[in-house]
């Protein structure tokens, strides 16, 4: 995991995941944050997850729902994480 040795992480990140309670729009991105997606068949692994845990995030979906392709859970979450900062990302177009 390069990109971890080189870059600080520490409250600035969300790790989106099956394996949390918890939902997006619950968490609070910031200008500059960065958000992971791990792929559709593994995911993010599992000792990254625990080593961020409160930082894990999940798209809320019924029992009987299927899981959302990669694409579509980026599309919702970062439009989450735009809608929170529209402002600093407007002053960005």
């Amino acid at each position: 995991m390069i990109f971890f040795a080189n870059n600080k992480i520490s409250n600035n990140a969300h790790f989106a995941t099956t394996k949390t309670e918890k939902p997006y729009f619950e968490a609070e991105f910031k200008d500059g944050d960065y958000i992971f997606f791990g792929s559709e068949t593994a995911g993010i692994p599992e000792n990254i997850l625990n080593r961020y845990k409160e930082q894990n995030i999940t798209i809320p979906m019924t029992k009987e729902g299927r899981s959302l392709n990669l694409a579509i859970s980026t599309g919702i979450v970062l439009y989450e994480a735009i809608r929170q900062n529209y402002g600093a990302f407007r002053g960005k177009l």
